[in-house]
């Protein structure tokens, strides 16, 4: 399920846009007064820079720049400064910030909606490599304190797609009380849990390859997801509101997912079961991106468990 040679799409390596942006000079070489002060020049051809805040009750964005332990972690927020949850967003594994637009577009119309690069990943620095995935969530824990600095402010939504879906429920456990609510769409199985259930309908081949590998940090990320057990272990608060989506494709191999569906199923509907406000969805036949496929049900369930957060 997890190996790059079965093409699970969850897993797969998304490549990183790079913006190139041309700065027009402004003036002409007769100008006299222009060229005998370079300064000034410069002054007037200088790009305006991404402002850090913006007004309560405007629309916007603003960069954010968070350091941990000497390491720079990049992102933005943008959408509607208002009175309501902050919304945070976590990507699959190797993707880049802009993964879950769809998303953002649609929340950004009623509150901020955060994303950030995590380590190693666009305009952020790397970090040594393989690291813990309790690591990834302080990270996120201290991207959201920066933003919150800036006025983006706690308490949190989150939505996360595939490992990202695994981060977003991790930080939910870890700070109960930043989180209004959460959608984890397809996260990443905990692995003991998992390998237990894999080891019924695999072969021991197939578990070396497919099943190994990844959680240790073999994956593009560098991230060593084995002790994510705690996804079925830690408590969620009981009133609040998540939801669990689910689907697998197999990237075409119709075969191997027929095994496999079944058993990762189980697990990601114990997952909705951890806490009593969890819903467990399986959005059959959209593939292990939902968010892609079949964008009109994670939306619906994103207002759906938004609505119940605002009701707490």
């Amino acid at each position: 399920m997890l190996v790059a040679g079965r093409g699970v799409k969850g897993w797969q390596v998304f490549s990183v846009a790079v913006l190139t942006v041309a700065l027009a000079v402004a003036g002409c070489a007769g100008d006299s007064e222009s060229n005998a002060n370079p300064q000034a020049q410069s002054a007037t051809t200088a790009a305006p820079a991404t402002p850090t805040t913006w007004k309560p009750g405007t629309s916007g964005s603003m960069e954010v720049t968070a350091t941990v332990t000497g390491r720079k972690l990049v992102g933005q927020c943008t959408g509607l400064n208002a009175d309501a949850p902050t919304v945070l967003l976590e990507v699959g594994m190797g993707g880049n910030r802009g993964d879950l637009s769809v998303v953002e577009e649609h929340l950004a119309q009623r509150t901020q909606v955060c994303s950030y690069d995590r380590a190693g990943k666009g305009s952020s620095d790397p970090a040594s490599r393989p690291r813990p995935v309790s690591e990834v969530i302080s990270d996120a824990h201290a991207f959201l304190a920066q933003a919150a600095k800036q006025g983006a402010k706690p308490p949190y939504f989150l939505v996360g797609q595939s490992f990202g879906a695994e981060v977003v429920f991790l930080y939910a456990q870890a700070h109960p009380d930043q989180v209004a609510g959460f959608v984890s769409i397809n996260p990443g199985p905990p692995y003991k849990t998992w390998l237990e259930k894999a080891r019924t309908v695999e072969s021991e081949q197939e578990i070396k390859e497919a099943e190994l590998p990844f959680p240790r940090g073999e994956n593009d990320e560098g991230i060593d997801t084995r002790s994510n057990e705690s996804m079925l272990i830690d408590p969620l608060p009981a009133n609040l509101p998540y939801a669990v989506m689910f689907d697998e494709d197999c990237d075409g191999d119709e075969a191997f997912c027929r095994r496999i569906r079944p058993p990762l199923a189980e697990v990601s509907k114990q997952l909705a079961e951890v806490g009593k406000g969890g819903r467990f969805i399986w959005v059959n036949g959209a593939g292990h991106n939902i968010h892609l496929t079949q964008p009109e049900v994670v939306l619906a369930t994103v207002d759906q468990v938004w609505k119940a957060a605002l009701g707490r």
